[in-house]
């Protein structure tokens, strides 16, 4: 009788079943990750292909802004915030509507030092990324994305609130990936 409940008095069944089991749900979850990685790498493709950078001598009191779509798509709605003259607290932004692909010719702009605060786009597939000082790519949701000022219609006040609440279960997220690029940046900060 002993013999009978198996080992450690537990029926085991058929344990090669229960192992083919737990190997095909694992596979399952593998496949599934994988896939779902590849969707968002085949999302970022052309946004990071996509740069802009600023170059000059502040001597002569001029920088050029340089924009590089290496993709094979253009990219719509470009605006570049600008740290002017390296205060953090004056930012002038630039705006271009369509970047074809290559390399964009020179903008030269009237300040006397500048640097790449942010970069926005918007894709060919009509998805919003920004790009920050550090290099980081983050897909924005619409609602939180600024073109300009001059190129947006004027919204209503019920515009605006439907727009917001459109992405707010987004929101959390959005402000915890700020949240993150802060700490980050205070922490390179703190170790110049």
């Amino acid at each position: 009788m002993v013999l009978s409940q198996g080992w450690l008095g537990v029926d085991w069944g058929n344990v090669p079943t229960w192992v083919g089991a737990v190997l095909t749900g694992s596979s399952l979850l593998i496949a599934a990750n994988t896939y779902r990685r590849a969707v968002q790498d085949r999302r970022r493709e052309q946004a990071s292909k996509f740069a802009a950078w600023v170059s000059g001598t502040p001597a002569v009191g001029r920088v050029q802004l340089f924009l590089a779509n290496g993709s094979d798509m253009p990219v719509y709605k470009v605006r570049v915030d600008l740290i002017v003259d390296g205060d953090r607290s004056s930012v002038k932004s630039e705006h271009i509507d369509v970047a074809p692909p290559g390399r964009l010719p020179a903008r030269d702009l009237v300040y006397s030092e500048a640097e790449v605060h942010l970069v926005r786009f918007t894709d060919a597939s009509g998805l919003y990324w920004e790009r920050d000082t550090f290099g980081r790519l983050v897909n924005v949701p619409m609602s939180l994305w600024r073109y300009g000022e001059n190129y947006e219609t004027p919204m209503t006040p019920s515009q605006r609130v439907a727009r917001w609440c459109k992405d707010l279960p987004l929101l959390p997220f959005w402000w915890y990936m700020r949240w993150r690029m802060y700490r980050a940046e205070r922490r390179r900060s703190r170790h110049r």
